[in-house]
């Protein structure tokens, strides 16, 4: 059985590979018998997935095992290989070829040469290559083979195109392969089977670094997309301060979902949301203004506080959010954002008043300390008037570095 194990190929991205045994690389397959693996990336789906396999494909070359790589426009492999794997990838378009003379030129002529429509050219960053094809002119390698670990790399580009003639050429490679181990095991001298069995102190102390590095980069790796997802949440805050009409209407809900409270539009009406907590209602109306509010800005909350308890038979809270100089800098914003008209009404008739500002401000002091949302919440369903605090920008934003 374990004879014939190592005589098949393990191919990731497709289909049958002439008259070898195929086997679908999945997740779980253990790569340990393969006498040869097939990859041809086919952009980032399950790229995360795939990086998990580090540790499994750092091992399938320490033991000898060969890959070929073919890449194509938009080609993500670098996450499930090695961290020291020496190859990278620049994007090109459709380019001519030469090839190297050498026994591969006879087998890679009939690929390569004839209509090509390939994007990638490849540099090596460490180790030493042997390049089979590259551009006229500039000579940048598009295809090269170099040994890696115990094993060897193959790389081509791939042609839709022509992807049955690129199938022909697996077994051919994997000849020529196999035929290079052999020089190399020729020069060094065979090892006897009992030499095998042992390894350098040293050597151990390294591989045992190597992977603990591999699980910790598995682990960084694992995290990024979440803290990717962090950084690009951000943005959207910044529209508080420029944005009006229902797209600020839109935010300004999303953010008191975010708070903690559950969010839901007005009965019959869009125009104003309905924010619950508990047993407690509240009803959000946002405005954006060139200058200060006034109490004229405020009157709709009662209008709208109304038109909730006609439906509900409970009188709501009543919250106003406004963008107020909306067109000026967000540092340079030095007017008063509420008159005295607004507050003495706002406290007469239970609104909590807030800017645009403030309402981040919350939000980012939430996002630091979590233990204090209940009393967040509290103080806008019990605030008359202008909410406390949260107005010193400066605490919250910073101007952004440039590279």
């Amino acid at each position: 059985m374990k004879g014939e194990t190592k005589n098949k190929v393990g191919t990731i991205g497709l289909g049958q590979v002439g008259t070898f045994e195929n086997f679908i690389l999945q997740s779980e397959a253990p790569m340990a018998d393969f006498k040869l693996l097939v990859w041809k990336p086919t952009g980032k789906d399950n790229l995360w997935e795939w990086s998990s396999r580090q540790v499994d494909f750092a091992q399938y070359f320490d033991r000898g095992g060969n890959l070929i790589l073919f890449l194509e426009k938009g080609s993500e492999f670098r996450y499930a290989l090695p961290p020291d794997f020496p190859i990278f990838t620049q994007k090109l378009t459709g380019f001519a070829l030469e090839i190297v003379e050498g026994p591969l030129a006879k087998i890679l002529n009939p690929y390569l040469k004839e209509k090509p429509k390939y994007s990638v050219v490849l540099n090596v960053t460490k180790g030493t290559f042997t390049p089979v094809a590259y551009t006229p002119g500039n000579q940048k390698n598009v295809s090269l083979w170099i040994q890696y670990r115990n094993g060897f790399v193959f790389v081509l580009p791939f042609d839709s195109d022509k992807s049955e003639s690129a199938m022909l050429l697996i077994p051919r490679i994997d000849n020529f392969l196999g035929a290079q181990k052999k020089k190399i095991h020729h020069q060094l001298g065979s090892l006897p089977g009992w030499a095998s069995k042992y390894q350098f102190l040293e050597e151990l102390k390294a591989v045992r670094l190597r992977d603990a590095l591999q699980k910790d980069l598995l682990r960084i790796q694992n995290e990024i997309p979440a803290v990717e997802d962090t950084i690009q949440s951000f943005g959207k805050y910044l529209h508080l301060f420029s944005e009006e009409g229902r797209s600020l209407d839109g935010l300004v809900r999303s953010i008191f979902g975010e708070i903690g409270f559950t969010v839901s539009d007005g009965p019959d009406l869009n125009s104003y949301g309905v924010l619950q907590y508990g047993k407690k209602v509240a009803i959000v109306f946002t405005k954006a203004l060139t200058g200060t509010a006034t109490d004229k800005d405020a009157r709709q909350v009662e209008v709208w506080k109304s038109h909730y308890e006609s439906y509900v038979n409970q009188l709501p809270k009543g919250i106003l959010v406004l963008n107020c100089q909306k067109e000026m800098d967000l540092f340079d914003r030095n007017q008063a954002p509420f008159s005295d008209q607004l507050i003495s009404y706002a406290e007469a008739t239970d609104i909590c008043v807030m800017t645009t500002t403030q309402l981040v401000g919350m939000l980012m002091d939430l996002k630091g300390h979590p233990q204090n949302q209940d009393r967040l919440i509290q103080a806008l369903l019990e605030t008359k008037g202008p909410i406390r605090g949260y107005a010193e920008m400066m605490k919250y934003v910073v101007p952004r570095k440039t590279a």
